[in-house]
């Protein structure tokens, strides 16, 4: 897409209200990164030396919300942490990247959430995580309000007591609302998803997710399904080779940027981010899907799901010269 075509997307705001708190709320977990390189990844009973160490502030809403924010909206992170070195390390590393924390929770008594990733020289990842604080993430009314004021609300990997309790909360608002359960959520099954599939506007996943969620062999199929449970629109992730857009009405495959990926850890939740800016930015679905990628793309050109998560000025060079 030619620069000037974004800027006139990012120009004009979408037609929802610009008179709520924040453009965007992001709910979901916040971790530590540790990530390791190495040159493969070891089997049963083996071991592998790691080169460089990185830690980093992760999680898939952590991820979202900064990147959401360096995109240029106002975004609010519900989240928590374990009261540990960790927790404090993590928010401060958050504290410059423009995102609200005042509603992450410090849990006593629980560690932060924690996410090893070994990552090999081509930019593919492994990864064990432990949930921690996260697992204890709990909504109240103060938290309502500001959902409730919000433009957009996006939900990563909910916990059952966000299941539960979140389409209370959000009752008859006009709020936006999107959904990416991952792996974890996904094999939960569809019907424990259910109560917020069905408030949900938009859905990214992958395509493992999609039969994880359906036993459908064939994504388009699956996302068919899915699409008769509420949502407008799904994001289907496919990595290097893109995305694919569908709606009731359509079928777009977006296809990849080819970049030199050194780690794709968080490049899905950037992926999110961005689409989640162009469809408040009133772009046209095809555009939205370039976008998403081009961001998706430019995550994974450093190490650390944040660290190279690009600002809209950065993504407007990057298109402009593909």
């Amino acid at each position: 897409m030619p620069c000037a075509t974004l800027l006139m997307c990012v120009k004009g705001h979408s037609k929802l209200t610009m008179n709520n708190s924040f453009d965007l709320v992001v709910i979901g977990d916040t971790n530590l990164d540790l990530v390791l390189k190495v040159e493969r990844f070891p089997g049963a009973d083996d071991e592998v030396e790691a080169g460089d160490v990185i830690l980093s502030a992760g999680g898939d809403a952590a991820n979202t919300a900064v990147q959401a924010s360096r995109l240029g909206l106002r975004t609010l992170l519900i989240s928590s942490i374990g009261a540990d070195n960790n927790g404090k390390w993590v928010s401060t590393a958050m504290q410059s990247t423009g995102v609200d924390l005042s509603t992450l929770q410090v849990i006593e008594g629980l560690s932060t959430g924690l996410v090893i990733s070994e990552v090999t020289p081509d930019g593919q990842r492994a990864m064990i995580a432990a949930r921690g604080a996260n697992t204890w993430l709990q909504l109240d009314e103060s938290d309502a309000s500001l959902i409730r004021e919000a433009r957009m609300v996006h939900i990563c990997d909910p916990q059952p007591q966000i299941v539960n309790t979140l389409p209370g909360l959000i009752q008859a608002s006009s709020v936006f609302i999107s959904l990416d359960p991952g792996s974890i959520g996904a094999k939960k099954g569809l019907d424990y998803l259910l109560p917020l599939l069905r408030i949900s506007r938009c859905l990214f996943v992958n395509r493992n997710e999609l039969y994880l969620l359906t036993q459908e062999t064939d994504p388009l199929q699956a996302a068919q399904t899915l699409l008769t449970y509420g949502p407008d629109t799904i994001f289907v992730k496919c990595g290097a080779e893109g995305c694919c857009i569908i709606t009731k009405k359509r079928q777009l495959s977006i296809p990849a940027f080819q970049v030199r990926s050194i780690d794709s850890t968080g490049a899905g939740d950037a992926f999110n981010a961005a689409a989640l800016f162009a469809l408040d930015h009133a772009m046209p679905i095809e555009e939205a899907g370039r976008f998403a990628n081009a961001v998706g793309a430019m995550t994974t050109l450093g190490f650390g799901a944040q660290t190279s998560q690009p600002d809209l000025a950065q993504v407007q060079e990057f298109l402009a010269g593909k």
